[in-house]
This record gives C-alpha cells, structure tokens and sequence, in this order.
C-alpha cells in the first residue's frame, strides 16, 4: 500500500514539472496594453418624447422621465440628466441625454 501511494504522489510531481520548467508565455494571458487600453467613451445627445400624465406620475420629474425613457426605449441608451415639461391635454414633454446612435468618441 506504501509503494502504490508513493508511486501515485511521484506521477502527480512529474506531471507537474513540464509546465513549470516551461519558459514559454502562456497565449491566452492578456498583455498590459489590452489591459490598460482607453475605452470609448459614450456620446450623448438630448432627445425628446411625449409622454401621457402629469411629471410627478412617478414620483419626481427627473424619475418620472428617466423611467418614461427606459421604458420606452432600450436600456443601452442609458437615459440621464432628464427633465419634464408639463404639456396641455395632461401630457408631459420628456427630455433626457441618450447615447447616441453614432455611440462614442474615440480617444
């Protein structure tokens, strides 16, 4: 039972010792320029939409809004700074910086 142990813990450390003798850089390893690249950064633009109900609907009228936007629309346009106009007919005028569709700027 000894030597099937020690024959079993002496595989394990010789199959470990090519990958350490290895000095080959592992391919999948990212590089420091990956790692630190700029990203781009969103560009947005203000758009606007009407929307039925007064601008405390929801809560505050920025959050009555921002929500009228994220419903309506796709979350990636990532509404904010929005604001609310009251509208005639008991309707509001929504206004709120998307990204735009051209995206982001490059750096």
């Amino acid at each position: 039972m000894k030597v099937a142990a020690i024959f079993l813990a002496s595989c394990i450390l010789f199959s470990l010792i090519p990958t350490h003798l290895s000095h080959e850089e592992p391919t999948v390893a990212p590089t420091e320029e990956l790692m630190f690249a700029p990203m781009n950064e969103p560009k947005y633009c203000r758009s606007r939409q009407v929307f039925d109900g007064s601008c405390t609907d929801r809560g505050s009228p920025r959050m009555t809004c921002f929500l009228d936007f994220l419903g309506a629309r796709s979350a990636s346009e990532m509404p904010k700074n929005c604001n609310c106009t009251p509208q005639p007919n008991n309707k509001r005028l929504c206004e709120c910086s998307v990204i735009c569709t051209d995206c982001c700027i490059h750096n």
